[in-house]
């Protein structure tokens, strides 16, 4: 099934291994959606192409011993290149053919409607509940010219017949084709001994399960936050920390009525004090754990604390009145 709740007909014939129904079963993660399995490069073309490098490496010799182009030992220093890449490539395809036949199967993220199920080589399985993930972090690039190609406002899909056939990932509030996308994801519970999953381009379709994750976990994190903020506790975000009155950046510490710009572009989240034009502080989107999440409640606290001064005084009068106080 979809999540629109359409059979997935593609998944119609997966056979789920017993150990990974059984952990799913015991995990209570119910009906079955959809496999991401390990996706192993093509043998053929990599043994081609390493092959062709090993081949180069050994012309280049031949022509060093031959004394065409050059002479002394340059060329053999230049093919030492190609040969030791080339042999070193080798040896890995060998490993792959010879010890992972069954990479495809071993390696796995089988997702369910209540969480996910990743098997890994040796029969090892480990399980995370949507409700267990605590932490969420991604990480993602666009190819050449994605951002004036593939970016698409879903406002304009209609005004746009002529677009090239794809699939397309939603990302925020904007549509990206999938192919001018790479993803890289990584999940961790509440337990400082859980385990860590990465999920990153090796799985087939890694960019829709990466999206399909933190959709699943963001309302709940975002009312628990939330929650947190109204209970005056202080919600952390890795460098960066809010609380009711400011936010944090490693040491420093600035109020939101001081903050003069929140941005978000290429990859990073700036912050400009108010009056200045430096930045007050800065980190890759990567690094920030659920950034949706802290986007968010930084856009919030700011809607919060920088109204209009005669909303604020509106508001304040309203809340002294509800309370009582005349």
């Amino acid at each position: 099934m979809s999540e629109d709740g359409m059979p997935d007909i593609s998944q119609k014939q997966v056979i789920i291994p017993t150990i990974v129904q059984e952990a799913a079963a015991s995990a209570q993660l119910g009906d079955f959606r959809k496999v991401y399995p390990f996706v192993t490069k093509s043998i053929k073309k990599s043994l081609s192409f390493h092959f062709g490098c090993l081949g180069t490496g050994i012309l280049l010799v031949l022509c060093g011993i031959g004394g065409i182009g050059h002479t002394g030992l340059f060329p053999y220093f230049v093919a030492a290149i190609p040969i030791g890449l080339g042999s070193f490539w080798l040896l890995l395809d060998f490993y792959d053919i010879l010890f992972k036949p069954n990479l495809r199967r071993e390696h796995s993220i089988y997702e369910f409607e209540d969480g996910i199920v990743s098997l890994k080589r040796g029969d090892r399985v480990e399980v995370f509940p949507w409700t267990q993930i605590a932490f969420f972090w991604r990480d993602i690039t666009y190819n050449v010219n994605a951002r004036t190609i593939g970016k698409l406002l879903e406002s304009q899909m209609d005004d746009q017949p002529n677009l090239p056939i794809g699939r397309t990932v939603k990302v925020g509030q904007d549509l990206f084709y999938e192919s001018l996308m790479s993803g890289y994801y990584k999940i961790r519970g509440y337990s400082a001994q859980s385990r860590e999953l990465t999920i990153h381009h090796g799985y087939k379709d890694n960019i829709e399960l990466g999206t399909r994750v933190e959709n699943k976990i963001f309302d709940r994190l975002l009312s628990q936050a939330k929650q947190d903020l109204e209970e005056e506790r202080v919600v952390l975000f890795g460098y960066f920390n809010i609380s009711q009155h400011h936010i944090c950046a490693g040491e420093k510490v600035l109020s939101w009525e001081q903050v003069g710009e929140f941005s978000v572009s290429d990859g990073e989240v700036t912050i400009k004090q108010r009056g200045e034009s430096l930045k007050w502080a800065s980190k890759k989107i990567s690094d920030i754990p659920n950034f949706a999440v802290f986007r968010k409640l930084v856009e919030a606290m700011l809607h919060r604390y920088q109204q209009p001064s005669s909303v604020k005084k509106r508001n304040r009068r309203h809340t002294r009145k509800h309370h009582g106080v005349q």
